[in-house]
Formats: structure tokens, sequence, C-alpha cells
């Protein structure tokens, strides 16, 4: 199995439905959505995305294991979506303009590819030709439309989801960005729905109609998220209570061993490969050279200058990273170029960080971020709660795709 490829096509669903919209515009923006995939459907797809410039999902769907994430993401993504337009969240005003404001961009995008243009070679838009747009006052007015329910999207997936991301006011560069790209949008997506041709192709309309999972879907999770998926601080109190290997104190403990086995003699770098979480130096023994005295957090460095050269420091020195078993190796004075005298030292440490590293990431090239006690508690609790939710909608659900048996009748 290639995790690689299975990864891949996890992201792909994301790319492909996620954070775009339905149809074009008048009643089509009404139309029901898909409930079934073919394998020529998955095709579409896919030479819809190589036009783009991505083959990810051209080679992913070659791998069986990958083409089967690939599957069960749209397979789920589609059949929140029903769910979310029973509920009827295609019918808020702000699904409405953000649906329209995103189907423009990945027509822009559709019908850039289409033109002969690819990430080497984009469509290129002048300032004037953007002064231009925004000289039509009906422009300006859409696009401060567009830029406010952004905004207040955000706002709510941060008050209801807790993501912390608070979208900043568009200024200066960034307001000057936003305008260049809207601005792009308008002009290609235009010329897109005025290609008959075009907009009646059955990869366009089979692309956007099954990218209307990614707003429903992600719009769905948002509206119950609060009551059903976040959790609570019982929940993560009681989480961290029954998993000791997300126990600082034991953690701190460990570090307290492995300085009596470096205090013993045993290699230090040996016990670096074996225990420190300091990545960088993971293979150097734990080294770091050439430090210049303030440079470093102060209770390490404090340490470190109060030290013996070749010899293990006999206490377990903690900082805002952690703590430290260490080593100092080297200490000099330095005379600088501008005639100051510095301090200057080297040092091996063996770190444990006060976080642990997130489970679940099996991606050799893409090392697991770390994370608190309280933070993996929090998005393990709300996977499964999530999970649990989704697990509900899909035992509802009527949709098909290539592999499986088609849904029973009721």
């Amino acid at each position: 199995m290639d995790k690689k490829y299975i990864i891949a096509s996890v992201a792909i669903v994301a790319v492909i439905i996620g954070g775009l919209a339905l149809v074009f515009s008048g009643s089509s923006a009404d139309a029901e959505p898909l409930t079934k995939l073919t394998e020529a459907d998955v095709e579409a797809i896919a030479r819809s995305q190589e036009q783009l410039g991505d083959k990810s999902l051209v080679e992913s769907l070659a791998v069986p294991e990958a083409k089967q994430a690939f599957l069960k993401g749209m397979k789920e993504h589609l059949a929140l979506a029903a769910a979310a337009k029973e509920e009827g969240l295609d019918e808020d005003p702000l699904f409405r303009i953000n649906r329209d404001y995103k189907v423009d961009r990945l027509l822009a995008d559709l019908y850039e590819a289409k033109l002969g243009h690819n990430p080497e070679n984009p469509f290129k838009i002048s300032k004037e030709e953007v002064d231009r747009v925004f000289g039509d006052s009906s422009n300006a007015a859409a696009f401060k439309r567009d830029m406010d329910t952004l905004q207040q999207i955000q706002n709510d997936v941060n008050a209801k989801m807790g993501t912390g991301i608070q979208p900043g006011i568009l200024a200066g560069e960034g307001l000057e960005r936003a305008r260049k790209s809207w601005a792009r949008a308008k002009l290609l997506s235009d010329r897109a729905k005025a290609d008959k041709d075009f907009m009646e192709s059955q990869e366009v309309k089979l692309r956007v109609n099954v990218l209307v999972a990614g707003l429903l879907s992600s719009d769905l999770l948002r509206k119950h998220w609060s009551e059903r998926i976040r959790a609570t601080d019982r929940e993560i109190t009681e989480f961290i209570a029954k998993r000791p290997e997300y126990d600082l104190k034991r953690k701190w403990q460990k570090a307290d061993e492995v300085l009596e086995r470096a205090l013993a003699g045993e290699s230090f770098a040996k016990l670096v490969t074996e225990f420190t979480e300091h990545r960088p130096t993971k293979t150097t023994g734990g080294l770091i050279e050439n430090i210049i005295a303030g440079d470093n957090p102060g209770p390490v460095e404090n340490a470190l200058l109060a030290a013996t050269p070749g010899k293990v420091l006999p206490q377990v020195v903690e900082s805002e990273l952690g703590r430290h078993v260490l080593m100092l190796v080297k200490r000099t004075e330095k005379q600088r170029n501008d005639g100051r005298v510095v301090t200057e030292y080297s040092y091996r440490q063996i770190l444990f960080q006060n976080k642990f590293e997130q489970p679940g990431v099996n991606d050799p090239e893409i090392p697991p971020p770390f994370m608190t006690a309280e933070e993996i508690a929090r998005m393990l609790i709300e996977r499964e709660k999530r999970d649990r939710l989704v697990a509900e909608y899909m035992a509802k659900s009527k949709i098909e795709v290539p592999g499986e048996a088609p849904a029973a009748s009721e």
C-alpha cells in the first residue's frame, strides 16, 4: 500500500470539493446535488484537475487503495451536501454569495486552462485592466460584498470551531492582491459564461456540480459543530487522564532517568539518538555549535555559562521548550570585528519537549507536529465525534460511487 498516494488522494478531495461551489447561475443554482458517480465521471474529474496543471489525481487513481480513499471522501462529501440541502443551508444568503464568488473563481481557472495558460504561463491582467473593472460601481460593490461575506464566514467558523484564525482587514498590498484576483476571476468567468460550448461541456458541468459538496458539507458540519462535535473541557480532562502517554510528569521522569544514565557514562550521542525530541540535532549527537551568549533561552544559557566544558550538567534544565539534558562542549571568549568581546559556546542536548508528537501522521516525508496534550485530546475527540455524526448522515444516504453495489430502495 502506497501511503503517499492515499494521503494525496485525501488531500485532492479537499482541493476538488473544499471551498468551491455549485453551478452557474439562475435555476441551475438550485439543481439537486449528485447522488451517483460513475467511472466515467471520476475520469472526467481527473482530466479536469490535470488540465489545471495537477497530475496527482491521475497518478493516485492508478493506486487501488488511493482510489478507494478518494471515492470514500467523495461519497462522504456528496452525502453531507445532500443533507445540507435538506436542512435548507443552500438558502442561506451567505452561502449563495460565497457560492457565486467561488464559482467565478473556478470557472476562471478552468477557462484559463482552455485558453492554453498554465502555472508557468498564467493569464496576466494589468493594473489598467483592474482599474477598468473597478471603474464600474457595480463591480466595486460586488467586491466589497464578497470580501465582507468571506470575513463573516471565517468569523463564524472561528466562533463555532475555535480555530483561532481571525481574518485580517484588507489593506495595502493585501487589498491590491485581492482586487487583482477578483478582477481576474471576473474577466475570465465572464468570458467562460459567454462560451456556450464551454459551459455545456460535460466536464465543466460535472466538476461544478461535484464541487457544491465543498461548501454545503462544510456548512453542515459548521452548523452542528458547537453542539455535536466540539470537545468539552470535561471530555479533554477525562481523555488525558486515561492516557498516560500524554502525562508530562512521566516525560519529566524519563528526562531524570536519561540524565542519570548520561552521568553514569553512557554515550551521550546514543542517548540523543534514542530520546531527543529536537529533530535538527537527532542525527548529530545533539550538537549545537557557536552560540553567542544572549541568543539562547535564559535558563539553558545560564546553566551552560556556569558549566564545566566536557561535563554533563548534573541537573535537568527547564525552559519554555521543555526539559534539557545538557553537556557543555566548549566555551571561549571571542573578539568580534567591532572590537567587542563576546562569549561563544557549543553544547550537546537531549530535549524532552513539553508537547507530544501528533498521533496518526504516517508520512515519512512530513514529520508530525508537536502538540500539547490538550490539543491532541481536542483533535482526537472532535475527530471521533465528527466521524460519528458523518456516519449518521451516511447511513441515510443513497450516494453511489464506483465499486459499490447500488443502494437498496426502500
